[in-house]
C-alpha cells in the first residue's frame, strides 16, 4: 500500500502461540478489526472441536511496536446445569 498506511499483526493463542511475524498492511482500525474477524472465523473452522471441548483461544491484534490493540476471546464455558453433579458419583 504505501509508508503511511499501518501494519497489523494477528496472533493467535490456543495452548500455544502462532505469531504473525509478517503483519497486513491496512488501512485504519476498523479494517483490521474486520481482518481479525475473518481470521479467527478460519480458525473456528478448522479448531472447533477443541474450542467446544472448553479449550481457551484467543487472537490478538498488536500494532509495529508490540502494543496490544485488540483481542478477540473465544471460550465455551458450560452452565453449571450440564456439569456433572458430584454428589451423583457417589
Amino acid at each position: 500500500m504505501g509508508e503511511n498506511v499501518p501494519r497489523y499483526f494477528f496472533n493467535a493463542y490456543d495452548g500455544s502461540a502462532s505469531i504473525d511475524n509478517e503483519g497486513t498492511e491496512l488501512a485504519d482500525l476498523k479494517s483490521a478489526k474486520v481482518e481479525a474477524v475473518l481470521r479467527a472465523s478460519n480458525l473456528l473452522k478448522n479448531y472447533a472441536k477443541s474450542i467446544a471441548d472448553g479449550e481457551d483461544w484467543h487472537l490478538e491484534a498488536v500494532n509495529v511496536s508490540g502494543l496490544i490493540l485488540f483481542r478477540i476471546d473465544i471460550l465455551v464455558t458450560d452452565a453449571p446445569v450440564s456439569r456433572p453433579d458430584p454428589l451423583m458419583k457417589r
